[in-house]
């Protein structure tokens, strides 16, 4: 656990990814939405197929009322982009739970607030590390909504547009 003073998602989670010691890091959101049993299936999947990254997609055909219907549009919206302008096969590029390899953290800098989690995906293919997506069930969250979905969306355009046509945009802008 790593302590710090509230400045955003993104900053909180790239200060874990750089403290974390051991050879895997695994994320996730603190609000019971991702399921912790798939830790040991994390593990192995890196191992087995020598992976730098394992995203997690709550995307599935399965999900119901878990996230509301806006939620679902932005984020198929965001992956699509995803897909279309950086060939990524990804549907969730906002997911809050990847295992990442401890060596990989050194091979890319992770810069954003607020789309954090679609930058991680987009490096990770810039970096050529070796990304996999993999399907996972999603359950309500507990606690209060904080997201501002607004702010949230303009971070993940302007994210993806960035690392793709290098606007050169400022990381305190992403």
């Amino acid at each position: 656990v790593v302590s710090q003073p509230p400045r955003g998602h993104g900053v909180a989670l790239r200060s874990a990814i750089q403290e974390a010691q051991g050879e895997f890091i695994i994320t996730s959101d603190c609000d019971s939405t991702y399921p912790m049993s798939f830790i040991p299936k994390l593990i192995e999947m890196m191992q087995k197929e020598d992976l730098d990254i394992i995203s997690c997609n709550r995307l599935t055909k399965a999900l119901g009322d878990e996230m509301p219907m806006m939620n679902k549009f932005g984020n198929w919206m965001f992956a699509t982009l995803v897909r279309l302008l950086y060939g990524i096969p990804v549907h969730d590029v906002s997911t809050g739970m990847f295992c990442i390899r401890s060596s990989a953290r050194s091979r890319v800098k992770f810069e954003t607030n607020y789309s954090l989690p679609c930058e991680i995906i987009i490096k990770a293919k810039l970096g050529k590390l070796k990304h996999k997506e993999i399907d996972i069930p999603y359950r309500i969250r507990i606690g209060t909504v904080t997201l501002n979905r607004w702010k949230s969306g303009k971070a993940y355009l302007r994210c993806i547009f960035n690392y793709r046509f290098n606007l050169g945009i400022s990381a305190d802008r992403l």
